[in-house]
């Protein structure tokens, strides 16, 4: 299996635009089914508990369907679970925000605790969001919104290349949390010592 995949979950529908070009394997969340077929993408398995949907409702020979019934995880906590044993270094995720905002934190926190696991970069209309190493840098950026959120404590936060820079400053959820910065040199370099922090990148 290739070291890369597509995840589709059940939150806000991405449009064909938002997605662009994906990689394979395509996993899906059954509850994510109900749009990822209608947009003419073929998912390799779908995955989960199956409360939105049945395997005998929806079966294909193109699809391995896998159930996992596990009530104490949500449904991208057992993709990424099944992912990363099967080798996928990789995931671009679409469908993490948007509808039920408990869904939404929780889609989070699958990514927070699978992050040393897969490289995870959620997308939606607006945004690219992941949770940064401790050293970030990207190119052609110049002009673009960019936040940065703190889980919940960021410590010694630098960033170079854009409007407000910070130099070694402590980002606290519920303190001070960097939104809507703007980056004003087609590199940016975002750097921080310890804690978490989740970087919004203007698409």
């Amino acid at each position: 299996m290739t070291n890369r995949a597509t995840i589709f979950l059940n939150g806000r529908r991405p449009t064909k635009k938002t997605i662009g070009a994906f990689n394979r394997p395509i996993m899906c969340s059954d509850g994510a089914l109900k749009y990822v077929q209608p947009l003419g993408i073929a998912p390799d398995f779908v995955i989960g508990d199956f409360d939105s949907q049945t395997p005998e409702n929806t079966k294909s020979n193109t699809v391995t369907y896998v159930e996992l019934s596990d009530q104490n995880t949500t449904d991208f906590e057992k993709i990424l679970a099944f992912s990363s044993e099967r080798g996928v270094e990789k995931a671009d995720v679409y469908g993490a925000s948007g509808n039920e905002q408990d869904h939404f934190l929780g889609n989070l926190h699958a990514a927070l605790r699978f992050k040393n696991t897969i490289d995870i970069r959620l997308f939606d209309e607006t945004y690219e969001y992941f949770f940064c190493n401790k050293t970030v840098e990207r190119k052609n950026m110049r002009g673009k919104r960019f936040s940065l959120v703190p889980f919940p404590e960021a410590v010694r936060v630098s960033t170079v290349g854009c409007q407000y820079p910070l130099d070694k400053y402590t980002l606290t959820f519920g303190t001070f949390i960097g939104i809507r910065n703007v980056a004003t040199q087609d590199r940016l370099r975002i750097s921080f010592e310890s804690g978490e922090l989740l970087l919004f990148i203007e698409r």
